[in-house]
């Protein structure tokens, strides 16, 4: 056999042995590879075992310490249990003392000098407060039924505006039950429910109100149409001794006060109103003739500081008979219709009330009461005043040389002419008296000018500049007259006659330190 076929039988058993060696490396390679996975899988998973195995014992360890903190906890428990509560081991007075200190941080303190002689807004947190410390635990719950002063407030709007009427009586006598025979403070504005003779829940809620009227210390009601009638103003002839707030209003458009009054005339003994209210501090009552009169000659309320009137009286006698038992007022408020009754009153006799630090008061009655202001007004320090179809002239504040004190006028709703304010700016040092010598705050509403103050030099804004550089820049060389510092006037009104070339000037004025 030649070379050449023999090297050609043995090709294809090299191929073979070629490529058998070709997957032997490619298995080879992979074994390797995989032994290297293997190594790396087995590292993790010693760790792994490792890290389970402080698992285990970590658990373990937890598992001794939870059973004996469960232990400890269940000791501690089983103490608390036989040992008595901290609000159990708490004197009752002093927990009464906690009960009271909660409602009382829900009393609203007035915001002001002189606080609205407005009814107020039915103040819902403070009418279920009570019931929120009942709720706190068992033993409030027993202590704040069983003490009385936490239930002395009651409030609501008309019962034609709940959605639960009848839950308001139970609501009523529960309080009224609770508060026993304490002091009761009520709030009722029902001016925008239904006519009182329509609302068939109203009246039986009024009537086990009216049933402790000699418990009420403030009552506030803001009436609603159809209530006022001789029957249903009964309740204010019983002795009210513990009532030291009344605030009453009516409606303005409702003539029944008319027919009432109208009716007590030919009554054989006519109605005497709040006959026994020795603690009375203020009285409030618009469009209804509620006040204490026909009082017994020598009768004295020496409580009474604040008056706010609005009457329809066709006689003087009963606001005479008020402001006569009343010399310590300190704030009255008297609107038209009351002002016009006073005026005839004044002839009467002498008022003497020195107290009085804000007068409230139309300018009618303030003319009416002219010849008095020496006995009543010289320490008043804030005038409100305002008059509608009336011109104030300078007799007007010449007539308020008596309120040597006067620290704030406020004067609206009427005509001013010139004089006005010339004689405001009369400070003449010749004078005994000096008009106004403490005057620092003046405010006008609206107050057109009249034509010839228009007309002159200007109109009324030179007067009011004049007046406030006499005030100011121009006060004479003496001590004792207090400089003007502040002065307001209405857009509406005033931009008739004070243009803003008057306004600049008076802020430079008012600015000007350089007395």
């Amino acid at each position: 056999m030649s070379y050449a076929s023999s090297h050609m039988s043995a090709e294809p058993e090299i191929c073979s042995l070629n490529h058998d060696e070709a997957q032997l490396r490619v298995i080879q390679a992979a074994i390797e590879e995989i032994d290297q996975f293997r190594a790396t899988d087995h590292r993790v998973m010693m760790e792994v075992v490792a890290r389970l195995a402080r698992h285990d014992a970590n658990h373990t360890q937890l598992q001794e310490h939870e059973s004996k903190l469960k232990a400890r906890i269940r000791v501690r428990q089983s103490q608390l249990c036989t040992q008595p509560k901290l609000m159990d081991t708490l004197p009752v007075e002093l927990v009464q003392s906690i009960l009271l200190h909660c409602i009382h941080s829900y009393s609203t303190e007035p915001s002001s000098e002189w606080p609205s002689f407005c009814v107020m807004e039915p103040d819902w947190v403070r009418a279920a407060a009570p019931f929120h410390l009942a709720a706190v635990c068992s033993r409030w719950r027993t202590l704040a039924t069983a003490t009385a002063p936490l239930w002395h407030f009651i409030t609501m709007r008309s019962p034609t505006h709940h959605s639960n009427p009848e839950a308001l009586l139970n609501y009523v006598t529960l309080v009224l039950k609770r508060s026993a025979s304490g002091p009761l403070d009520i709030v009722l504005s029902w001016r925008s429910g239904q006519h009182y003779t329509c609302c068939v829940h109203a009246p039986p809620i009024f009537t086990a109100l009216s049933e402790h009227s000699s418990r009420w210390r403030s009552f506030e009601f803001n009436m609603p149409t159809g209530f006022v009638s001789l029957e249903n103003l009964a309740v204010f002839q019983r002795p009210t001794r513990m009532l030291q707030t009344l605030r009453l209003s009516a409606p303005g458009f409702d003539s029944a006060m008319k027919v009432v009054e109208h009716r007590e005339k030919t009554l054989s003994f006519p109605p005497q109103y709040l006959p026994v209210s020795p603690q009375l501090v203020e009285l409030s009552s618009d469009f209804v003739n509620i006040l204490p009169y026909r009082l017994p000659p020598g009768t004295c309320l020496p409580h009474l500081t604040r008056i706010s009137l609005t009457v329809w009286w066709s006689t003087p006698g009963p606001i005479w008979d008020l402001l006569r038992a009343a010399p310590n007022l300190q704030q009255l408020n008297l609107r038209p219709s009351a002002c016009h009754a006073l005026a005839g009153a004044l002839e009467v006799g002498q008022l003497h009330m020195s107290f009085i630090r804000h007068m409230s008061i139309c300018l009618h009655g303030l003319l009416a009461l002219a010849r008095h202001l020496p006995m009543i007004a010289t320490n008043v320090v804030q005038l409100d005043t305002s008059s509608l179809h009336f011109t104030a002239d300078g007799q007007v504040i010449r007539s308020l040389r008596p309120l040597i004190r006067l620290r704030k006028l406020s004067i609206g709703a009427c005509t001013l002419t010139r004089g006005f304010f010339d004689a405001l700016a009369d400070l003449d040092p010749t004078m005994a008296d000096l008009l106004l010598p403490n005057l620092q705050e003046f405010k006008l509403g609206y107050c057109p000018a009249d034509e010839e103050s228009r007309a002159e030099f200007g109109g009324g804004g030179d007067a009011v500049v004049s007046a406030v550089r006499k005030r100011t820049l121009e006060l004479p060389a003496f001590s004792g007259v207090a400089r003007l510092r502040k002065v307001e006037i209405a857009a509406i009104g005033g931009s008739l006659w004070f243009y803003p070339r008057h306004k600049a000037e008076v802020e430079t004025l008012l600015s000007s330190e350089d007395v």
